[in-house]
């Protein structure tokens, strides 16, 4: 396997990953997403938050809470190197194999989305008909006269045209005389 990629790159794998352990309890899960999601620094690579900011955060009651979450992540999610007193915050480092797992998830992912792709033929690959143009530009709205006139409009009966307005005088004859109502 190649150099491990920068974390940002893989973080999506591995919050993926993250979810699915179902050795984790669902406050660490969030505990861990806080972490790699809205406290993670690229550019140092690590997180960094006091224990008082991550309960103020998620709304824990206490830090015996999150020393609890930290010793369940320790080691399989993140490496943690203890803080030593106010000021000295712990850090929290996504750990190599979880990372590497990531990594190879994402590998795998861009390995099976491959699609291979036929040699193009030089020039445009359009249709060889074209496209009838009519040379008035722009559309012409009918006005009521002219829709009146309009032989799109109208309704053949018995061979010879009818204005829309009889329409409505056929269907209720037609209605009548089968016993229905209009």
């Amino acid at each position: 396997m190649s150099d491990l990629r920068p974390f940002k790159e893989v973080q999506l794998q591995w919050l993926r990953l993250l979810v699915k352990d179902t050795t984790l309890s669902a406050r660490a899960v969030h505990f861990a997403v806080y972490l790699a999601v809205l406290r993670y620094n690229d550019n140092r690579g690590k997180a960094w938050p006091s224990h008082a900011t991550v309960c103020k955060d998620l709304g824990l009651k206490s830090e015996k809470t999150v020393q609890r979450l930290v010793r369940e992540l320790d080691k399989n999610w993140f490496e943690i190197k203890r803080g030593s007193g106010q000021g000295h915050s712990t850090e929290y480092t996504p750990s190599i194999s979880s990372r590497q797992a990531a990594q190879e998830l994402r590998e795998t992912e861009e390995a099976d989305k491959v699609v291979l792709l036929h040699k193009a033929k030089p020039g445009h690959s359009c249709a060889k008909s074209e496209t009838k143009m009519s040379h008035v530009s722009g559309q012409k709205c009918l006005g009521k006269k002219e829709k009146k006139k309009d032989p799109s409009l109208l309704m053949r009966r018995n061979g010879n045209l009818m204005p829309p307005s009889s329409w409505f005088r056929l269907a209720r004859a037609f209605l009548s005389a089968h016993g229905m109502s209009a």
